[in-house]
């Protein structure tokens, strides 16, 4: 009994041209494409899984906004080459996205390949013109996936207006990677130079290590916050002594009979200077020693 299968896998290279991409054109509208890369090599030799990128793409998008899609990413199975399962209807889930468009999907394939040909070269020598001809003609004959003749005199004619347009971006980016390079090796020197060369420096020579340390600081102060200033110590408030603890004076008259005694209190008003004056808190204690 022999188990159905889908036909062989069509592969082109991907993105950065490390693992390749399955490219699988829908049976029932020949306009629509699925790409697949690769999701689990598994131990038995031949055997593959690979994820739709589309789903995948969307999936990604609602992450990375913060949003959570609780659906799986369609897989299907390549046994030695050999679509063992449909891929317009996964086992394990439905499709989410919309395929992509098999002119569009040829023109993307077209312009990495474009960018990994010719990227380095600039875009005002004097055979640029001839060479991007030369790869439109050539990458509208020999596409991956089958066009009408139609569609690939578009995809010519899309490839030789864009794709000068494309290398301009390419080599702007690359001027731009040489110069962020050429200033991290300019500032990495004369740090070096500050460090080994203690004339100059006013402190001791910065390292990796010192950086670090003042980074880690920096950040320690960060969490903690601001601190809440401290409230200020209270004032001593100067204030006039009290008065001298009453003297009883000797009694005027007395006799063994009675039960009461007769006192004359002293009532001299003493002044103060204010010379004389002392702290607040010193008052009790001034009265305490008085008693």
């Amino acid at each position: 009994m022999t188990t159905e299968n889908f036909g062989p896998a069509t592969y082109v290279p991907g993105r950065h041209r490390k693992n390749p991409v399955l490219v699988y054109t829908s049976r029932k509208d020949r306009n629509k494409v699925y790409e697949f890369m690769i999701a689990t090599r598994y131990k038995v030799a031949g055997l593959v899984s690979w994820k739709c990128v589309s789903c995948a793409k969307v999936k990604n998008g609602y992450r990375n906004l913060g949003a959570e899609l609780k659906r799986k990413v369609p897989l299907i199975l390549v046994d030695n080459d050999i679509i063992k399962e449909d891929p317009e209807r996964p086992l394990n889930a439905e499709h989410f996205c919309n395929g992509k468009d098999a002119v569009d999907a040829v023109l993307d394939r077209a312009r990495l390949e474009f960018v990994h040909q010719h990227g380095d070269k600039e875009p005002g020598s004097s055979r640029i013109h001839e060479e991007i001809h030369d790869f439109a003609r050539e990458a509208a004959s020999s596409t991956p996936i089958q066009l009408s003749l139609k569609e690939k005199k578009l995809v010519q004619r899309t490839l030789d207006a864009n794709c000068l347009t494309l290398l301009h971006g390419v080599s702007k980016r690359r001027r731009w990677k040489q110069q962020k390079e050429a200033e991290e090796n300019l500032n990495r020197e004369q740090e070096l130079k500050e460090g080994s060369d203690p004339a100059k420096s006013d402190g001791p020579p910065v390292t990796k290590k010192s950086k670090v340390e003042a980074e880690e600081a920096a950040e320690i102060v960060k969490k903690r916050g601001v601190q809440k200033p401290k409230m200020p110590l209270p004032q001593t408030v100067m204030v006039r002594p009290l008065p001298p603890y009453p003297q009883h004076s000797a009694p005027r008259y007395h006799h063994p009979e009675q039960y009461h005694s007769f006192y004359y209190v002293s009532e001299e008003v003493v002044e103060f200077n204010n010379e004389e004056l002392i702290a607040g808190d010193q008052q009790q204690v001034a009265y305490s020693i008085e008693l």
